[in-house]
């Protein structure tokens, strides 16, 4: 696997609380998985900023639809 989820929001864990982890130091693309009403369910780093894994290997299990990817420059979220 070449992503890591680093957080996982509290709108799907357990106890209702934020999963959170430290980034990897060797995956530098930033993305959320998100679900069809926009709710963001993970975040986590890949090590390319194209990239469908983390969405493919969730999809089934969370119901994630969508992947975004932070723009480094612009700091804003875009689909991909």
């Amino acid at each position: 696997m070449a992503f890591k989820i680093t957080k996982w929001c509290a709108v799907i864990t357990d106890d209702h609380k934020d999963w959170i982890r430290p980034k990897p130091k060797t995956l530098d693309h930033e993305f959320r998985l998100l679900d069809g009403d926009k709710v963001v369910y993970a975040y986590g780093y890949s090590d390319d900023n194209s990239s469908f894994e983390p969405l493919d290997f969730y999809r089934e299990d969370y119901g994630v639809i969508e992947i975004q990817y932070k723009n480094p420059k612009t700091g804003k979220w875009e689909e991909l």
